[in-house]
């Protein structure tokens, strides 16, 4: 099995009220008191990935455009730092990739800082999971922090069987070769979906929101919206349940040492 190529970028930056990223108490209540919060965390990434896979080029999230200021939530409990320079097709491009020809287009989920540029890859199979397309399309999707979709190709909801992956029940075979699973990890989201990347001896899991940092999931530690922290610590459990199964470079949206784990090939650990 040759090595998947993998390449990391940040669209922009983004600042989170401080508290929001240690809500206490750690539940909704907790997630609620941070908009109260007049301090701001330090600017963090905002990370996509694109996999050269043999069968086509796949994209997972698609990050901050002009756009992301589209709903209360943005505007008022975020700082965003973006230029049209950081669009991820625009780096894409200066990368010598071609939008055009990304064949798969994943979501984690369906937040402002990672979907936004969606509309740039009109040609590809856009994935994202049964229960984030339901509530992005709720009467209730704007006061759940979504904004108006952007999207030029028409969602599929992600094909999850019971096909169990080590803690994981089911899993979805994206380029039907198991090389690229997507496994559900609801907890940031309801909907929320995580991307993992079968390498010769290791994996690798693009986790978007799942934790906010390489650390937070090594600890336990809940961070932003929490809707329901039982769902959203079993997601987690079973993440170091699979790290313990064989190597895993677990690469979070939000982590400024995501990338540098990549290019060092830095497995997780529970010390």
């Amino acid at each position: 099995m040759d090595t998947l190529k993998i390449h990391g970028f940040s669209t922009g930056q983004i600042q989170v009220k401080s508290k929001f990223l240690r809500p206490e108490p750690q539940n909704l209540l907790g997630s609620l008191r941070s908009f109260l919060d007049r301090q701001y965390s330090a600017p963090l990434p905002v990370w996509c990935w694109l996999i050269e896979h043999p069968s086509g080029l796949i994209v997972v999230d698609t990050g901050l455009t002009c756009t992301a200021r589209s709903n209360w939530f943005s505007r008022t409990q975020t700082r965003l730092h973006y230029t049209e320079h950081d669009r991820l097709s625009r780096q894409m491009q200066r990368a010598g990739f071609d939008p055009a020809q990304v064949r798969v287009l994943i979501l984690t989920h369906l937040h402002i800082d990672h979907d936004r540029g969606m509309g740039d890859f009109p040609e590809a199979h856009l994935l994202v999971s049964a229960r984030e397309l339901r509530d992005y399309r709720s009467p209730l999707a704007r006061l759940m922090g979504y904004s108006a979709p952007t999207w030029k190709s028409v969602p599929h909801a992600a094909p999850f069987l019971p096909l169990a992956h080590g803690p994981f029940r089911e899993s979805a075979d994206v380029m039907g070769d198991g090389r690229v699973l997507l496994l559900p990890t609801p907890g940031h989201t309801p909907g929320h979906l995580s991307v993992l990347v079968r390498q010769p001896g290791h994996d690798i899991l693009l986790a978007g929101d799942l934790t906010y940092s390489e650390q937070d999931l090594r600890t336990g530690r809940l961070g932003g919206i929490v809707p329901s922290p039982h769902i959203h610590r079993k997601s987690m459990r079973q993440v170091r349940q699979l790290a313990q199964l064989r190597p895993l470079i677990y690469l979070p949206s939000h982590d400024p040492d995501s990338l540098r784990r990549l290019q060092r090939n830095q497995p997780f650990s529970l010390t």
